[in-house]
């Protein structure tokens, strides 16, 4: 089977309203199962049959794609790129990037919301959640987990917006993506300000729920429903209740993430052409910015020509 192009994420950044656009185009098409995550989880499992399956509606003329944001996960990027470009060496990739932040918290309602599944205990309180399920920090590395593909794929290849630039245009964003994969830009697209997989659609477990769970008959009882069911009736006896208290981050949290991440970030601002502020990463952690740099990041020719001609 062909395959075009892939949106590895990254997680928590838009990623799925991102794809739901792209595939309204005519000319592309992307399953309508969420994140297959084929080279990453499947690949050894289940086989090629499985996933070519997902395509078995696609026409010939149209671009494939696949959108599973565990390809730039840090747990499977490295073996994801290698695995897609064993089989597509000419492929393109597109990255969406958000604030770090927002990601984080948005990651954090998502294990509150879908880690009982996994049998993942998320604590109520995220400065807890990071020590907890210490990905979540890894997987917020852009400019680390970009270069797993940079290493293997010129930057010609690689497409990276960012969620801020998406809601305040989503249009505009939408052509570039378009132009990039070299399908008709001004398809009109319906319903182009729609966001899927938002925070207002996330649940947690409450303490009598945490208890059933953590009671051994109980929770075999619970789980001879399966995960829709667990969650429909989780809501309707009050078990699983909407986020709606926002995140709190304690100082302390803020200036460990302001270590862990500055300067991933910024070079990855840097190398994007953002200003370093873009996100307020620093003044959001109380912390003084890096210095800049005295000499500009090095680019391939490939970037440096698109640079120019912008």
């Amino acid at each position: 089977m062909k395959l075009d192009f892939v949106v590895p994420g990254f997680s928590k950044c838009g990623t799925t309203t991102l794809c739901s656009l792209l595939c309204d185009h005519p000319d592309i098409f992307i399953p309508e199962i969420k994140e297959p995550n084929f080279f990453a989880a499947h690949y050894c499992d289940d086989g090629w049959s499985w996933y070519e399956k997902l395509f078995e509606d696609a026409r010939e003329s149209q671009l494939w794609g696949d959108g599973s944001t565990m390809y730039s996960a840090d747990e499977f990027a490295e073996d994801a790129c290698k695995r897609v470009l064993e089989h597509y060496p000419d492929i393109r990739f597109i990255f969406i990037a958000r604030n770090p932040v927002k990601r984080l918290e948005s990651s954090f309602r998502e294990f509150l919301h879908s880690g009982y599944r996994y049998g993942v205990r998320t604590p109520h309180e995220i400065n807890d959640a990071l020590t907890t399920l210490p990905n979540m920090v890894a997987d917020s590395r852009y400019w680390t987990l970009i270069n797993r593909y940079r290493a293997h794929v010129p930057d010609s290849r690689i497409h990276v917006l960012f969620l801020e630039d998406f809601k305040q245009d989503p249009e505009r964003e939408l052509r570039r993506c378009f132009r990039f994969l070299g399908v008709d830009a001004e398809v009109p697209v319906p319903d182009i300000g729609r966001q899927l997989n938002s925070a207002a659609t996330k649940y947690y477990d409450t303490k009598v729920l945490q208890f059933i769970h953590r009671t051994p008959w109980m929770s075999r009882l619970w789980w001879k429903m399966n995960c829709s069911r667990q969650d429909k009736w989780g809501r309707r006896l009050g078990l699983r209740r909407p986020i709606t208290r926002p995140v709190a981050w304690s100082e302390e949290t803020r200036r460990m993430l302001y270590d862990e991440l500055g300067g991933e970030i910024e070079r990855f601002l840097d190398f994007y052409g953002k200003p370093r502020d873009f996100w307020r990463f620093a003044s959001w952690a109380g912390a003084d910015p890096l210095p800049v740099r005295a000499a500009p990041l090095e680019r391939s020719p490939e970037r440096i020509s698109r640079r120019k001609s912008a």
